[in-house]
């Protein structure tokens, strides 16, 4: 394990403590180190001042702890940041007192399920539609 500077958001610079399996998400462009702004990866290894990420294409990319690195953990994505991916399982937190929580950002994240989707909100009968209510035989 070996604790990192990040920016993982909104320029807060903070510590993170990176292990290997962990999942990282790249939250900015960095030519220098060769990493892309949503780009996931797991840490494969931690050696000295480097933490060794594998991206999807198999790629192992070498980021240097010793500056601010953009990344954060990336356990979990927004419906948009999460775009042409997919997952067996989606959780989605939908607060329905949230001006961004409408039909279209409902429709966004629901469609990133392949097989099943779980919805917490806090007004579930008056915010979704009907046909979202309805159990299906998975």
């Amino acid at each position: 394990m070996v604790t990192a500077t990040a920016a993982p958001c909104g320029g807060r610079i903070e510590t993170r403590e990176v292990a290997v399996g962990d999942r990282l998400r790249v939250t900015g462009n960095d030519r220098a180190l060769g990493v892309l702004n949503g780009e996931p990866g797991v840490v494969e290894s931690v050696f000295g001042d480097t933490i060794e990420l594998r991206v999807p294409d198999g790629t192992r990319k070498q980021l240097k702890i010793d500056r601010v690195l953009p990344v954060e953990h990336g356990y979990a994505a927004t419906g948009h940041s999460a775009q042409g991916l997919g997952a067996d399982r989606v959780l989605l937190d939908k607060d329905s007192r949230v001006r961004t929580t409408d039909h279209r950002s409902f429709y966004t994240d629901l469609t990133r399920a392949k097989h099943q989707a779980v919805v917490y909100t806090t007004r579930e009968r008056r915010f979704l539609p009907h046909a979202a209510m309805l159990r299906s035989p998975i």
